[in-house]
């Protein structure tokens, strides 16, 4: 390609995607020329990016759950999970979708070590095999700084290996890219998560140390722009898929989101293994927010739940200042790090399940309380370092009783409203009754599966395990009844009502057998602490019999 014409195009590019930064549609003719010419394209065609997660439920993480207690939680979409084909079968089994963790900021040498994560996986990820500088014979594709050294990602010398930071100004690494990420959806994933989707260091120094560039006038940021186009054009080769887009704790560069559906806002609230002090205070996380929505239609903030010992407290605040300043998805990760505390998955899960329905109030602050009442849910936080007691309006429809999700209590509505004490820096999540009920039935519904599905995995051949599947599975299939009735008025009445003490009671009565390993031992700790709660939110608590 002649450089002139080069330039020219690059500045097509520039006036279609920098003009306007919620833009979301462009000039496809001219678009499809520019593909054409550099050749970067799959297919004939570009289908823009859907822009809406609306309809999906997000997590990032497994947070060591199974693909079955996500999808009990509601999850359909999922990323950063080992990209291999017994994961993404297990994932569309249970209905989610996958994608898979890339990153075109990123190149590997597998000759400086090798990386063995159960997120990335570098030794066994189709996607970092293509662009392996070492085994394809590519020293061209690292970026080198002036003095010839090759540059780690984020300038960090202890970053892992073997990842350095990507020179992308070749055609071949930009081929290889496409490359890795055909080789993923040949497997059939779903998408990709692009990590790193910044503005990349914009100097490489590799000509003046024998690496010379494909295209001597664009800078390696202005390269980056033709890969994410490419990557996102050879994707949709196959069809309609997902692009996550995460740029870190701040909004990528508007010229970018026009290619992805969904832009992550990471270390939301909290950064992995931080105090549990919020680096934002209300009025920032608001501004930080509306600049993330500048860029994209769809936003998702990741938490890094930071203590074990508040991840309740935690959760909830941070689902609830992200749901209060417009996310349209959230999603957290629990604090493994903090081994031998209880890392309360079932609480994500519980929040994840939460379906508020489209806003019925804009945002209401009254102090230093904020709320918005939604078509399904009324969220609200006490931004303060001081408990208040509130009163706040409920709407009608969700009915004369209502329940908080966080202690799972059931509150009356009195006149239109009802009271709540906010600790200091806390959120609440209240719902219907019926919701409540419902969420309360799923998990254990889900739990009960899971917990039959390890048995019959990992102790087939023993006795005493195995006696408790059929408890278990009765547990299961009382709860998918109930969850058919659980909206009906007046639920549970008649033989719903025997039937929610039968699933209290079987839940109440599972033993824990010598031996059993943590799994077991949290899933079935779960079940009877969920049936304890629904004892208490029954119309008449007195008739369930407990057998504890």
């Amino acid at each position: 390609m002649k450089r002139k014409t080069l330039m020219t195009l690059t500045a097509i590019v520039g006036t279609m995607t920098r003009r306007d930064p919620k833009a979301k549609f462009l000039n496809v003719p001219s678009l499809l020329a520019l593909v054409a010419i550099f050749s970067l394209a799959t297919t004939p065609s570009y289908v823009l990016a859907q822009g809406n997660m609306s309809g999906e439920r997000y997590s990032i993480f497994w947070s060591e759950m199974t693909f079955q207690e996500l999808a009990s939680a509601g999850v359909t979409v999922t990323s950063t999970i080992p990209p291999t084909q017994e994961h993404i079968d297990e994932a569309h089994r249970w209905g989610i979708k996958v994608c898979p963790y890339i990153s075109l900021y990123k190149v590997i040498d597998t000759s400086k070590g090798d990386l063995i994560d159960d997120e990335v996986l570098v030794s066994q990820s189709p996607f970092w095999k293509a662009i392996d500088g070492y085994t394809t014979g590519h020293p061209e594709w690292y970026l080198r700084k002036s003095d010839g050294t090759i540059s780690r990602p984020f300038n960090n010398p202890s970053y892992p290996q073997p990842f350095q930071e990507a020179s992308l100004n070749h055609q071949s690494l930009i081929d290889a890219y496409c490359q890795g990420v055909r080789n993923l959806m040949d497997m059939g994933a779903d998408g990709v998560f692009v990590d790193n989707v910044c503005n990349n260091s914009t100097y490489c120094y590799g000509p003046q140390y024998g690496y010379p560039h494909d295209w001597p006038e664009l800078n390696n940021v202005q390269c980056y722009d033709i890969a994410l186009q490419a990557v996102r054009t050879t994707m949709n080769s196959y069809g309609n898929r997902i692009m996550f887009m995460n740029a870190g704790g701040s909004p990528p560069p508007s010229q970018y989101t026009m290619y992805g559906d969904c832009v992550m806002w990471e270390s939301f609230m909290w950064r992995p293994g931080g105090a549990r002090r919020s680096p934002y205070t209300w009025d920032e996380l608001k501004s930080k927010a509306a600049q993330f929505k500048s860029v994209s239609d769809s936003v998702t903030p990741l938490t890094y739940l930071p203590n074990a010992e508040t991840v309740v407290e935690d959760a909830f605040l941070s689902y609830s200042w992200a749901t209060l300043v417009g996310m349209d998805q959230w999603n957290a990760t629990l604090p493994e790090w903090n081994t031998g505390l209880p890392a309360r998955r079932d609480i994500v899960r519980r929040l994840y399940r939460v379906n508020t329905g489209e806003a019925t109030s804009d945002l209401i602050e009254v102090g230093d309380v904020a709320y918005r009442q939604f078509e399904n849910a009324l969220i609200v936080t006490n931004h303060s370092t001081e408990p208040v007691e509130f009163q706040i309006p409920v709407s009608s429809s969700m009915g004369s009783a209502v329940m908080e999700l966080f202690d799972m209590c059931e509150m009356e509505v009195v006149d239109g409203q009802i009271t709540l004490i906010l600790p200091a820096e806390s959120g609440r999540v209240i719902v219907s009754r019926a919701e409540g009920l419902d969420n309360l039935l799923r998990e254990i519904e889900g739990q009960s599966l899971a917990a039959r599905l390890y048995i019959e995995e990992q102790f087939a051949d023993d006795p005493d395990m195995t006696a408790l599947i059929e408890p278990l599975e009765e547990i299961e299939a009382d709860a998918a009844a109930l969850l058919t009735a659980v909206h009906e008025t007046g639920f549970p009445l008649g033989a719903d009502h025997f039937t929610l003490i039968e699933v209290c009671n079987n839940a109440a009565a599972l033993p824990t057998p010598d031996g059993t390993d943590a799994f077991l031992i949290e899933r079935l700790d779960n079940l009877r602490n969920h049936a304890d709660w629904i004892s208490y939110v029954t119309p008449e608590p007195s008739s369930l019999v407990l057998l504890v």
